[in-house]
């Protein structure tokens, strides 16, 4: 849609008169808000975008006029395997990666920002409309703290307008990068106080007693980084536990903690036990000690964790 026919839509086709002094102000009308530049300008961009030859298969984006961008990944990429695809990928589900965009319509060249939800961290760039069908977008040196482009460069890319529709497949998981680096994130302090456990139960075995800090165990972990901050808790008064614990640095990363027990069962020798334990929830407080109780009609001993954690289940 043109300018000029934008222009004859918000215009009135014959002059009005000046309102009288008491006359009740006019509320503005929404198609004239639906045609401001900005919205105008989300429609033409709203839509899915093919970009072809940027990776060996071609990769679809999602607009929507609300805001919204996915990056569609085929099952065959992505891992996401539907029980009909097991043995033909094409028949998985696709994962879609969420992302916020907002466009500035009257800037030239046209400024666009990827939002990343939940950290708000945002990549700017710029793009321009070659015609309706094909949007050329500035992609090299765009990342996240990087300042804007401000012309094109032989690092553009170009996507090709596939289809007006905004609806995602069906099926489709849809995820955001800050969930993908959480879940990263987290695998770190499962890690760490998995080892930290393992150690202390082979430190128990040498010398009949849990080490009291992380220089003890001499596993080389550092007692902080970006992500997490760990700790060895001895437990007073009870010299037959300990509890490792991670605690999350971040807003939306849960919590560890892992905790060995010795075991004394009749007529055999000391051993040691140890589970990990997780907050429910993202927390910045780790899960407290949990406790060992006997198993009902069995030798063997259950982890209770802490309220508000639960066990790691896949550890």
């Amino acid at each position: 849609m043109s300018a000029a026919t934008l222009v004859a839509i918000a215009a009135p086709a014959v002059a009005a008169p000046a309102p009288e002094a008491d006359a009740v102000t006019q509320s503005i009308p929404e198609n004239a808000i639906a045609q401001s530049p900005a919205a105008v300008a989300n429609r033409q961009l709203a839509g899915q975008w093919h970009l072809k030859d940027f990776l060996p298969v071609t990769l679809n984006l999602v607009f929507t006029e609300d805001g919204r961008m996915y990056i569609l990944l085929p099952s065959f990429i992505a891992g996401n395997f539907s029980r009909r695809g097991d043995s033909n990928p094409f028949f998985g589900s696709a994962t879609a990666y969420e992302f916020r965009y907002q466009l500035k319509p009257n800037t030239s060249p046209l400024e666009l920002d990827l939002i990343v939800p939940g950290s708000n961290e945002r990549v700017k760039t710029i793009v321009e409309f070659i015609d309706e069908d094909r949007l050329r977008v500035e992609y090299l040196g765009s990342a996240p703290g990087e300042p804007r482009p401000t012309e094109f460069t032989t690092g553009s890319i170009i996507l090709e307008k596939a289809s007006d529709f905004t609806k995602l497949p069906q099926g489709t998981i849809v995820t955001n990068m800050e969930m993908e680096a959480n879940k990263a994130r987290e695998s770190e302090a499962r890690s760490y106080v998995g080892s930290m456990a393992r150690a202390q139960q082979a430190y128990f075995l040498e010398d009949e007693q849990f080490a009291a800090t992380l220089e003890d165990l001499k596993l080389g972990i550092q007692s902080e980084t970006d992500n997490y901050r760990y700790q060895i808790v001895p437990q007073e008064g009870n010299p037959d536990r300990i509890l490792a614990t991670a605690t999350a640095k971040r807003a939306g990363l849960r919590s560890y903690a892992s905790a060995v027990f010795v075991v004394d069962s009749e007529g055999e020798e000391k051993t040691t036990q140890m589970d990990i334990c997780v907050t429910k929830r993202p927390s910045r407080i780790p899960p407290a000690m949990p406790t060992l109780t006997k198993a009902e009609d069995s030798d063997s001993f259950e982890v209770e964790c802490a309220a508000g954690s639960e066990r790691y289940s896949r550890f």
